[in-house]
């Protein structure tokens, strides 16, 4: 299974992290995953980024969400 990375920016420091698009699915709430069109499922990849990041360092606040396009699902 391939591995969706992304770079996150705080502005204080980049960090990065990485998960699959199960994951992406199993998180996401709201409409049906095959009824999102490209940008709702950027939408949610990006937002569950900003998640794991959020937990693993233990915040939130305004961070900037870079998805290595490479690393997407075809």
């Amino acid at each position: 299974m391939s591995r969706i990375k992304a770079e996150i920016d705080d502005g204080d420091e980049a960090s990065s992290v990485e998960f699959s698009i199960d994951e992406v699915i199993a998180h996401h709430r709201g409409a049906a995953w095959g009824e999102l069109d490209e940008e709702g499922r950027m939408a949610a990849i990006r937002d569950y980024a900003e998640f794991l990041y959020a937990r693993q360092n233990g915040g939130g606040g305004q961070v900037q969400v870079r998805v290595n396009p490479a690393t997407l699902p075809r």
